[in-house]
């Protein structure tokens, strides 16, 4: 190899590192103004309703961590997999107690409003509960015609164990008024598998003991009828051995009731996640079935920084091929 083509090497590797270094300098500058570009994604709009019911401060929600309450796991799963949506997508928050899900916050933009959605989510606690009573269907129900009335790409994913207080009929549960299946809906389980007893607290939260079997409703109120002097059963219900029944209850008891939600997700053609883990609830929420593709702006500075990180790292190869050169050119 002539001196002139040696030369000539080595001023083509530092033209090109040169130009390297100075294209990661133009796109790291660019990155600095956060540029955005108007892009197709899929994005999300999820309605997220806790339940607030006093099952749910039962300490199982996490195996082997009794000081973690279903409600504390569910928010913090919540918060933890919000943070996988794209940016684009929107997140409400909503409240279920008694027989009845209320909106708390419609939905919003998930990255510039996260501090609000962390702050609002912070905030639910069990003391918000207006009723002592826990219909769970019929807060579904309600969830899913909220969900409906925010435009028809929001899905309802509904945070609860699944315990109803006082306990359904197995064969008369409310009917829904809407057409399954034409709201998109994640009933999402929390809790474990084992009855444990519900805590009874005050307004500061301290534990006064446990609800027992005399506190709360061992059966359905239609199979004990309506409070006459003689007991009346309703058609079609089994008034038989109520006392029995009652005798063998163990509605104050607690744990997720995962049939229970299975069978009201199918009757209401809508998901149904037990979430033991945040990744649970990520991947839930990332469902392709609540994806809604439209134009959204993208970020390009992760893009931008990868490009530039990649020229620099190009560059100093090319510096070191061109030492390498000039050793081999000495010896």
């Amino acid at each position: 190899m002539t001196p002139n083509t040696r030369s000539e090497r080595r001023a083509s590797r530092s033209g090109a590192r040169l130009a390297m270094l100075t294209t990661a300098l133009v796109l790291a500058a660019t990155g600095l103004g956060r540029p955005m570009l108007p892009l197709p994604s899929d994005v999300f709009r999820h309605l997220v309703v806790f339940d607030i019911t006093q099952s749910m401060n039962v300490g199982d929600a996490v195996s082997g961590d009794d000081s973690l309450t279903r409600l504390e796991h569910a928010k913090a799963t919540v918060l933890e997999a919000a943070t996988a949506l794209p940016c684009g997508s929107e997140l409400g928050l909503g409240l279920f107690t008694g027989h009845r899900t209320f909106l708390l916050l419609a939905p919003v933009e998930i990255c510039e409003s996260y501090p609000d959605i962390a702050a609002t989510v912070h905030a639910v606690d069990w003391r918000m509960a207006w009723a002592a009573r826990s219909e769970i269907s019929k807060g579904v129900h309600s969830g899913l015609r909220i969900a409906e009335a925010l435009g028809p790409h929001t899905v309802l994913v509904f945070m609860t164990d699944g315990h109803e207080a006082p306990p359904l009929h197995p064969e008369l549960r409310p009917g829904y008024g809407g057409e399954p299946g034409s709201v998109r809906g994640l009933l999402a389980g929390v809790g474990g598998p084992v009855p444990l007893p519900i805590p009874k607290l005050d307004p500061q939260g301290q534990n006064l003991g446990y609800w027992g079997a005399e506190d709360v409703l061992q059966v359905d109120e239609l199979s004990l009828g309506r409070g006459t002097s003689v007991s009346e059963g309703y058609a079609g219900t089994d008034a038989g051995g109520i006392q029995a029944r009652i005798d063998s209850g163990t509605e104050h008891l607690s744990a997720l009731r995962e049939s229970y939600l299975r069978s009201l997700a199918d009757g209401l053609r809508i998901r149904y996640r037990r979430v033991e883990h945040a990744d649970d609830l990520r991947s839930a929420l990332r469902n392709p079935e609540f994806a809604n593709e439209r134009e959204s702006m993208t970020d390009l500075r992760p893009l931008l920084g990868g490009v530039a990180a990649l020229l620099v790292a190009g560059s100093y190869l090319v510096s070191a091929r061109t030492r390498r050169g000039r050793r081999a050119h000495r010896l």
